[in-house]
């Protein structure tokens, strides 16, 4: 992931069984969705490191700092589900993530999560 400028905790890739990404189209563009099965019984308390490295050094893109709409995550809850955002712009891009079951779930928007969350639910 380094090659993308994504930081993850160390040793986050040891506790995950199955990756699956996708592409969310909204009408404000391309957004990525992810389902990430962790393995039984084990936490991921790393993503509160990740948070505060976010939180502290910021969001490069190519390199670059970019600025960002939010300066630090905080909880919202879609149909009973709490999740964490970070919003880098009003145009519903960010970082959302959510825990259900084994499964984390991400996405870069808002109305992404709550399709996934829709369709966890049923």
């Amino acid at each position: 992931m380094d090659s993308y400028q994504i930081w993850s905790p160390e040793g986050i890739w040891e506790k995950i069984e199955e990756v699956y990404f996708g592409v969310y189209q909204q009408k404000e563009g391309k957004r990525i969705l992810g389902v990430i099965k962790i393995k039984e019984g084990v936490p991921l308390n790393e993503l509160r490191d990740w948070e505060e490295k976010i939180e502290t050094e910021g969001i490069f893109v190519a390199g670059k700092k970019i600025k960002t709409a939010s300066k630090k995550f905080k909880n919202i809850s879609i149909q009973g589900v709490t999740i964490r955002i970070f919003t880098i712009s009003l145009n519903d891009l960010g970082i959302c993530y959510t825990f259900v079951n084994n499964y984390l779930l991400f996405t870069t928007s808002l109305s992404g999560m709550e399709k996934v969350i829709e369709k966890i639910i049923k």
